[in-house]
């Protein structure tokens, strides 16, 4: 009886001693990876559009199925300092046009709803959208504007406009 008490006092005492002996790293921190935003998703990447939905009183379309195959291969870089690279992809419309065009830019609101761009690889003239859906690998946006429908001898109506781009990343 004497040797079993010694032993279990003896086994309390190791593990009290083992478990007061284990050293505590307080040296070691981890830092949270940082949280990506719809803007981060945007500069990530080349995009490409895939669908530009039009849809006013005249009727629904699709432009990409009209769209000439030296359009639908091109991809737009959104850059961090508000540049928009629009890449003519493998297909080029003129042989003479640059391959990169640097000239366009762009701009998202604080609150990453609105995108503004003005660059090639938009084709509309009215240029700041509505920020539907921004992840890491898919883009829709859209706008609606009113135009002035003018087929003589009809008389001119106004009607509105709405278009949706949809584009993918490629990598």
């Amino acid at each position: 009886m004497k040797n079993r008490n010694s032993i279990i006092i003896l086994l309390a005492i190791l593990v009290t001693v083992v478990y007061a002996c284990k050293k505590k790293d307080s040296t070691t921190t981890t830092t949270p990876t940082p949280t990506k935003t719809q803007k981060d998703y945007l500069m990530d990447g080349k995009w490409q559009i895939t669908a530009i939905k039009v849809g006013s009183i005249l009727g629904n379309q699709d432009l990409c199925d009209t769209m000439p195959a030296c359009r639908k291969d091109n991809l737009a870089s959104f850059l961090s300092s508000g540049k928009v690279l629009s890449d003519e992809g493998l297909t080029k419309c003129s042989s003479s046009a640059p391959q990169v065009d640097s000239s366009g830019n762009w701009s998202l609101t604080s609150d990453f709803k609105e995108l503004t761009v003005n660059a090639s690889w938009v084709l509309s003239g009215h240029n700041t959208f509505q920020v539907l859906e921004l992840t890491t690998s898919s883009m829709k946006i859209t706008q609606s504007f009113d135009t002035t429908i003018n087929m003589p001898p009809f008389p001119a109506y106004t009607t509105t406009i709405k278009d949706t781009v949809i584009a993918k990343k490629v990598n």
